[in-house]
């Protein structure tokens, strides 16, 4: 269990530099692939402009995706947690006593309490 949440941490501090980073790079990438593709394209201000404004739309969602991926890995933790537990074997019905004991409730004989 400590191993998935180094994991989480580790995981959860590439993806936010990755997503805060992105679209800086996904910007460049549009932009020298639509400049490299073809001599005729020609990236004014214009064409620009609203690219930069579509990736700021995006930007939103894509900063939406590691807490996401976290949030997953916190339900893995938590499945493994409650498979462990509900297929865990059954309690000793010899070591459980029913008895009615009237008023007491829980009754302990040479009990030793330390703190």
């Amino acid at each position: 269990e400590v191993d998935n949440l180094k994991k989480r941490s580790y995981l959860s501090a590439v993806q936010t530099f990755m997503f805060n980073a992105s679209p800086f790079f996904i910007a460049l990438a549009t932009f020298g692939t639509f400049v490299l593709i073809d001599p005729t394209n020609v990236l004014t201000a214009q064409i620009a402009f609203v690219s930069i404004s579509y990736f700021n739309i995006i930007k939103g969602p894509l900063m939406q995706i590691p807490s996401l991926i976290t949030q997953i890995i916190q339900a893995q933790v938590s499945l493994e947690r409650l498979n462990g537990f509900l297929n865990a074997e059954e309690t000793n019905q010899n070591s459980i006593s029913h008895n009615d004991e009237g008023e007491t409730v829980i009754n302990m004989d040479n009990g030793s309490f330390t703190w």
